[in-house]
């Protein structure tokens, strides 16, 4: 017998527990509205309804959700696992079809995952392949846009679009499609499988074989698959196959939550095309309004923000406990003062496992990773993200310097590192095999650094530039390394073959290192000493570090305390819209409906946003040309966290000062910051209610 403990379910939650078992379901849940806490009971509702366990599945979004739902099950005595409710990931259940054709002689051997490292491995032979094949050289890589991360990328696209190489498209790079031809000739060679080949080969099993419908298809009676607005065709694809005409589907998501859109997730399928295609059975349409994360003035200004979409459901974003408080700040600290505001934070008791930093790209992060570098305060980047002074265009800065400091030492590895590195940045139109020649020549005769450009202008005229700027980096402040940098104009060298916010984007990096040298007063002849030492954990496991990750990474979790650096136009949002991407000749519907770019930026703040519990401190530190978000003014943070303070210590008071009175008229004509209010008031006693609403009126400036 299940023994189900009454769960404390809001009327919402508990309208979806008890929605009609002959029916299909979307239920449409804001940021931290307990839908799985209300999925569990759904489940524990139909078993005690006489469902059988073994016909019940769940799919979760990752491993960490699955746990984290079996767990819950298991503590309302629903059985999981062979024989109970199965709870998977979508790759799980890709894993387990593609596993059970093999033993039923579907699909020969038992072939093994790739791992990343192997992955990057193929995807790195598959790029030289296509480079010999089209008589480029490996320096033409990054040129030609090449690049590993981008073409893995887009193989990942063409798999979860169901896509193999004869039927892919790429527009805006005419290599990437050979480049998908070779990884998978690579792949099928070494008899290896892609999570995203676990998807496509049992979609393809149970399309193309019967035996695999026979036993496949059908076999459910209740299929619940969370975070739907993340899904893509082929899961889309994999969920209608096996759900046939018998299995019920709930879906459940967050439109307004849909951030991966480059990889095909579509909100319009959580929107109504769920309804459409999933025919068998009748659908209803449930919403989960209440949050349960975070008080009014979170709420208010996610919802302002969003809200301006216009490829969205209306679901109201309702704090359930109205007088949470909330710290909303907006301010232009720079990034020490940033630093600061987190040191103190965690010197006050604050648990640095509550604590988040999230970006929108790295380059926001590069200012604050200098500050708490020079702060000595430990920290790691999610994804093993390169330190910033680990990167190219700072490599470059540090050929600079090293070579300003050593302009008259004999060549060694280093200095000739440092000399291929830079003699074309910027372009000085130097041959890269004859110099490197060269340099050869002049180490094993213990030629100086100075001797060697002075050799060198004789072949190549623009050499003379380098060595000018070499000396006079070093004349102002031979001591200082910031003041060595202050001298080179790296922005105007980028820009010369980089697009301008790539360039700027590579500015910004080589500020924060000359910021870093500056505050750590790191002396000419010790730049590469000091790099090398750098350890942003200060030898601390991550447990006891500050994180910092991206909006990406952090959507499905939550802290207390949200800081979001450099919040400025161009990094947050981005003002470019994305490429045309991998694309399927014969199905071109695959690849669209991806939303506006800047509602898909307003999507990534209002996740951001409501990763929070406690507190979101948003920064606007702007460097020259640059201005504060747009979000900023459309969250009108400051604004709502005045107004819902003062209302929220009125009642915690039980009085009406001169202060409150002034915050709340100052917003009462606003309608959203009204009827928020307005809720927070009816939660006082009569004669202070009473008070409240006269000052803020029956209607907004009323």
């Amino acid at each position: 017998m299940l023994a189900m403990a009454t769960p404390p379910l809001t009327a919402e939650q508990a309208r979806v527990v008890h929605h009609d078992p002959a029916r299909h379901a979307t239920v449409l849940a804001v940021a931290g509205a307990g839908k799985t806490t209300t999925l569990v009971h759904r489940v524990a509702y139909l078993l005690a309804q006489g469902t059988p366990a073994s016909r019940v599945r769940a799919v979760m979004f990752n491993r960490a959700a699955r746990a984290s739902f079996e767990e819950k099950l298991s503590a309302l005595g629903v059985p999981t696992g062979q024989g109970g409710v199965r709870v998977q990931t979508f790759h799980a259940l890709g894993l387990d079809i593609v596993r059970w054709a093999e033993r039923a002689g579907l699909l020969a051997g038992q072939r093994e995952l790739l791992e990343v490292e192997e992955e990057q491995r193929l995807g790195r032979q598959a790029i030289q392949q296509v480079l010999r094949a089209q008589g480029l050289t490996k320096k033409s890589t990054a040129e030609h846009g090449l690049e590993l991360d981008a073409l893995l990328d887009a193989i990942h696209t063409w798999k979860s679009m169901l896509t193999p190489p004869s039927r892919a498209l790429y527009p805006d790079n005419y290599l990437f499609v050979p480049g998908f031809s070779a990884f998978e000739a690579l792949r099928l060679r070494a008899g290896k499988l892609t999570f995203e080949d676990l998807i496509a080969e049992a979609v393809a099993l149970i399309e193309q074989r019967a035996e695999a419908r026979d036993a496949l298809v059908d076999r459910l009676d209740h299929l619940i698959i969370d975070e739907f607005q993340d899904v893509n065709h082929a899961n889309q694809r994999l969920a209608w196959l096996l759900a046939g005409r018998r299995a019920r589907v709930m879906v459940v998501g967050d439109d307004d939550q849909c951030i991966y859109e480059w990889r095909g997730a579509r909100s319009a399928w959580l929107r109504g095309e769920f309804a459409r295609a999933f025919d068998a059975w009748p659908h209803d349409r449930y919403v989960l309004s209440r949050t349960f994360r975070f008080g009014p003035a979170i709420a208010q200004a996610a919802s302002r923000v969003v809200a301006r979409n216009l490829a969205r459901v209306d679901k109201g974003l309702v704090a359930d406990d109205l007088r949470q408080p909330a710290h909303l700040s907006v301010s232009d600290a720079g990034a020490l003062e940033q630093a600061g505001q987190l040191q103190a934070l965690l010197d006050g008791g604050t648990a640095v496992a509550d604590v988040i930093v999230l970006v929108r790209s790295w380059a926001q992060a590069y200012p604050l990773q200098a500050a708490l570098l020079a702060r000595e305060l430990p920290f790691y980047c999610e994804d093993g993200q390169r330190l910033f002074v680990d990167t190219w265009p700072v490599k470059v800065q540090r050929g600079y310097l090293l070579l300003a400091a050593r302009l008259g030492d004999a060549l060694d590895d280093a200095t000739t590192d440092a000399l291929e590195l830079v003699v074309n940045t910027p372009r000085r139109y130097v041959r890269a095999d004859a110099f490197r020649a060269a340099l050869a020549r002049g180490k094993a005769y213990g030629t100086r650094v100075v001797d060697l450009l002075d050799q060198q202008q004789a072949l190549y005229p623009h050499v003379a530039s380098l060595r000018a700027t070499l000396g006079h980096a070093v004349r102002p402040l031979a001591h200082e390394a910031w003041g060595a940098l202050a001298q080179l104009d790296f922005l105007s060298c980028f820009q010369q073959f980089l697009p301008e916010d790539v360039a700027h984007e590579f500015a910004l990096r080589q500020s924060a290192f000359a910021d870093l040298l500056r505050v750590r007063q790191v002396p000419l002849s010790d730049v590469e000493a000091f790099c090398g030492a750098l350890d942003t954990r200060r030898g601390q496991p991550d447990a006891a570090c500050l994180r910092i990750t991206s909006v990406f990474k952090a959507k499905g979790l939550e802290w207390a305390h949200v800081f979001l650096p450099r919040v400025v136009e161009g990094l947050f949002p981005t003002l470019h819209p994305p490429s045309a991407g991998a694309e399927d000749r014969a199905h071109p519907e695959r690849s669209r409906g991806r939303t506006d770019v800047m509602e898909a930026e307003r999507r990534l703040f209002y996740v951001a946003l409501t990763r929070a519990r406690q507190s979101v401190r948003v920064f606007t530190d702007c460097e020259a040309r640059e201005t504060p978000s747009r979000f900023v003014v459309e969250a009108a943070l400051p604004r709502i966290h005045a107004a819902v303070e003062a209302v929220q210590q009125a009642l915690d008071t039980g009085r009406v000062t001169a202060a409150t009175r002034q915050a709340i008229e100052a917003n009462a004509a606003d309608p959203a910051l009204h009827d928020s209010l307005l809720a927070i008031v009816a939660t006082a006693k009569p004669r202070l209610q009473r008070k409240l609403k006269k000052i803020l009126g029956a209607t907004p400036g009323g």
